[in-house]
C-alpha cells in the first residue's frame, strides 16, 4: 500500500479518510487499485452520477418508471462507489487499523487529535458565526415599514418620511416579519 499524501493534510496520516468542509470524515479510495482500475471505476461512476441527474431532471412527475430508471442509475453509483472502495467492507483490516468512521465528525472518532490541529478544522468546523450573533460585526438589522390602519399602502426605507400633518389614520412603525 503506498503512504498518502504528506502534502494533502485532508487525509488521516493512515490514508483511510479525508476531512470534508471539516466536519466529516469520509473513506478515501483503496490505494491497492491498479491505474486502469481505478480509471474505468472513476468513469463508470461519473457516467453513473450523470444518469441519476437524467433521470431525476427528465422523469419529474413521471411516476413508476422514473423511480426505476433512478433507483437503477443509483444503484450503478453505489456499486461504482463499492469498487473504489469509498463504501461498502472497508479495504484496510479492521482489527489492526481501527474501526470503519464513515462520515462521522472527527472529534467522534480516532482522528480527533489529528483533526484539532488542521487549521481546516478549525477554520470550517461547527463553529461558524450565524447572521445576527454577536460576534457578526457587521449585522444590520431587517428594515422597518411603515403601515397605515385601515388602507393597504406600506414604504420601504428608500420614500421620505411622511410629515405627520397628513390627515387619516395613525402611523404604525413595525419590523418585517412582525405579525400585526
Amino acid at each position: 500500500m503506498e503512504e498518502p499524501d504528506s502534502s494533502n493534510s485532508r487525509i488521516t496520516p493512515d490514508g483511510h479518510y479525508f476531512l470534508w468542509k471539516g466536519r466529516q470524515l469520509w473513506r478515501c479510495t483503496n490505494p491497492n487499485l491498479s491505474k486502469e482500475d481505478k480509471k474505468a471505476l472513476t468513469s463508470e461512476l461519473m457516467a453513473a452520477r450523470r444518469a441519476v441527474y437524467k433521470a431525476g431532471k427528465a422523469g419529474k412527475g413521471k411516476g413508476a418508471e422514473q423511480k426505476a430508471l433512478l433507483a437503477a442509475a443509483r444503484a450503478r453509483v453505489q456499486k461504482a462507489k463499492e469498487g473504489l472502495g469509498e463504501r461498502g467492507p472497508v479495504w484496510w483490516d479492521e482489527e489492526k487499523e481501527g474501526r470503519a468512521v464513515d462520515r462521522m465528525h472527527p472529534k467522534n472518532t480516532q482522528y480527533k487529535e489529528w483533526a484539532e490541529n488542521l487549521d481546516a478544522y478549525k477554520e470550517e468546523g461547527t463553529a461558524k458565526k450565524r447572521k445576527g450573533s454577536q460576534a457578526d460585526e457587521e449585522f444590520v438589522p431587517a428594515p422597518t415599514r411603515v403601515t397605515r390602519s385601515g388602507s393597504k399602502r406600506q414604504r420601504t426605507g428608500n420614500e421620505p418620511e411622511p410629515s405627520g400633518n397628513e390627515p387619516g389614520p395613525s402611523t404604525r412603525v413595525k419590523a418585517e416579519g412582525d405579525g400585526r
